[in-house]
């Protein structure tokens, strides 16, 4: 049983990895825009005209504290929305042995292109927003602009359940049985899988 939940938690680590991984990317790059450790210049930019204009009503600190706001909140937001892709990925992924492919390798590689997505949509998000919001002397409003911190934010994937991923062997037989065998169906790999009858 020990060797069994030794597996287990060795083929969480292999998924959870790249995601840890991310993860530390994206707390370093909160981390130094709420430490004001990075300059911060994607407006200035990306948006060079609404900049200047806008720099010459309210100031450079202003501007600063609207940058950031609108970053911290983009980077949550997108950060949130691929942990909850990379949830569904990870519940479908043993699928790809019916294509002869490794589970584990596929994740990695949709991992790896799902996160530099989500890095250039936060940029991109972020100057899309910075040329509709409403920017005041006094900043700009999160509530009404719909900018407003969640309460929480979810931040990992693998859980430390034992079950997660406890049909997979089950399914990789499975799936190997059938593709070796004469006729291959989806229907003929469930029936193996979950003893379901003609």
């Amino acid at each position: 049983m020990e060797g069994y939940n030794s597996d287990i938690r060795r083929q969480l680590w292999k998924y959870s990895f790249i995601i840890e991984q991310q993860r530390r990317i994206i707390h370093n790059k909160r981390r130094d825009i709420l430490l004001d450790n990075v300059p911060m210049e994607l407006l200035s930019t990306g948006s060079a005209e609404r900049y200047s204009s806008i720099h010459s009503q309210v100031g450079e600190e202003i501007l600063r504290k609207v940058e950031k706001q609108i970053t911290l909140y983009y980077i949550n937001k997108c950060w949130a929305e691929y942990l909850d892709y990379m949830a569904y990925v990870r519940e479908s992924i043993h699928l790809v042995v019916i294509g002869k492919k490794s589970p584990l390798d596929e994740f990695h590689r949709i991992a790896i292109e799902a996160f530099d997505n989500m890095l250039e949509r936060i940029d991109a998000e972020i100057v899309g927003k910075f040329n509709t919001v409403e920017i005041k002397e006094e900043g700009i409003d999160t509530d009404k602009e719909g900018l407003r911190v969640p309460s929480s934010t979810w931040t990992y994937l693998i859980n430390d359940s034992p079950d997660q991923f406890s049909s997979l062997p089950l399914l990789v037989k499975a799936a190997t049985d059938a593709i070796s065998g004469p006729l291959f169906t989806i229907q003929s790999v469930c029936r193996r899988v979950f003893g379901l009858s003609k």
